[in-house]
């Protein structure tokens, strides 16, 4: 019970939730409250010495909590009408059964109507209200005939019936304005990702005029350290324009978040093109704000690369690339078997202050270069809802 409350209070950050998640906890909420509802009605009815009714509410109670437990793998119309005849069956028996709080039975009598509008739908709520108004109207003919017999007059009844009328045509109204709402908030939503896909893909356009000028360049180039100056550029414009290129394909927006192990695999990819050696990644499956994540981005490419031009001489070896998320933190580990930190010459300028100023901009981002057996450089940082 505390499980369900926690849920169904706790904020969403996530920006996951559907109306079918709250519909659910909504439902287990009902449900695990009307349980508890039944349970402790049958144990006062038996203080009071009755002998039907707490029977009944042991089997509503068990029934209850039953649906409880069936709430997830359940559709949420099929949950309404089972809640809903449910609680009709039971203010109806209650009528011809002692009963300790008979108010308490009157105050749900007109209430009966709302889980099917709240679960269902306003066409559903309708046909509940007619179900029963008609069971209602049965009551009232029994009594008058003598043929069962209530706890109450049946001109109570009737004023009953006129309030159950009522307040539906409450709850349709605010139903129907509610679904009215849903539509044009879908609507509002559907064109928010078009406009966010439309704007990725232009600026993943503009970014692609870009490498390819550098490229005609590197094309034209005859000096090595020319070539190497553009590789570099087109290599982070590449890794800046794959956060877009993904966004883009998912149909996201830019407040979405990004799934790491793909956008590092695609980065690892287009570096993987440029050497003979073999780039090894552990990614966890993490998700990152678009800002966090060409940050990271940023790093990997200037950490391989330095890794693909200075760490080693000849030969074919091995470059790990690893993301992990511990606890509150997430480790970005770049490392390579090469000459190590001493001969990076080219590394201690504007790549070095490049990494460092990207860690920095990362929440708490502490970052270590560490020289045993090769280069290792290490960028822990606070991610919790990674």
């Amino acid at each position: 019970m505390l499980h369900s409350f926690y849920k169904f209070f706790k904020p969403d950050h996530s920006l996951l939730a559907t109306r079918a998640d709250i519909r659910e906890r909504i439902a287990e909420i009902m449900a695990i409250a009307t349980g508890v509802y039944f349970m402790s009605g049958a144990f006062f009815s038996v203080s009071y010495e009755f002998r039907i009714l707490p029977l009944v509410e042991i089997v509503l109670g068990f029934i209850s909590f039953v649906l409880y437990l069936f709430v997830p793998a359940m559709e949420h119309v099929i949950f309404g009408h089972l809640y809903t005849a449910l609680m009709t069956g039971y203010v109806f028996s209650v009528l011809y059964l002692d009963d300790y709080n008979m108010l308490f039975v009157l105050f749900l009598l007109p209430l009966l109507t709302m889980p099917s509008f709240i679960l269902i739908g306003k066409k559903a709520g309708i046909i509940w209200s007619i179900i029963i108004e008609l069971l209602l109207l049965v009551t009232i003919a029994l009594d008058h005939f003598g043929i069962a017999h209530t706890h109450f007059k049946s001109h109570l009844l009737a004023t009953f019936g006129a309030g159950i009328a009522v307040l539906s045509l409450i709850w349709f109204w605010v139903v129907d304005e509610r679904e009215f709402l849903d539509e044009r908030l879908d609507y509002a939503h559907k064109n928010s990702k078009l406009l966010f896909k439309e704007v990725h893909h232009r600026t993943k356009n503009n970014m692609q005029v870009i490498i390819s000028l550098l490229e005609s360049q590197l094309l034209r180039s005859q000096d090595p350290s020319y070539k190497r100056l553009f590789q570099t550029y087109i290599d982070r414009i590449k890794t800046m324009s794959y956060v877009h290129e993904n966004l883009y394909r998912t149909g996201t927006s830019s407040r979405d978040r990004i799934d790491m192990r793909k956008y590092l695999g695609e980065v690892l990819s287009n570096l993987q093109h440029l050497t003979q050696h073999t780039i090894i990644s552990d990614i966890d499956p993490i998700k990152m704000s678009l800002k966090h994540a060409m940050s990271i981005g940023l790093i990997v490419n200037e950490g391989v690369s330095n890794a693909i031009e200075h760490a080693y001489d000849a030969g074919r070896e091995r470059i790990d690339v690893a993301l992990k998320h511990l606890g509150r933190d997430c480790i970005l580990e770049i490392r390579d078997y090469g000459r190590g930190f001493n001969h990076h010459k080219e590394f201690n300028s504007l790549g070095l202050r490049l990494i460092k100023d990207l860690s920095n901009s990362l929440p708490h981002g502490r970052m270590s270069f560490m020289s045993d057996n090769g280069m290792r450089i290490q960028v822990i940082f606070d991610c919790p809802h990674a």
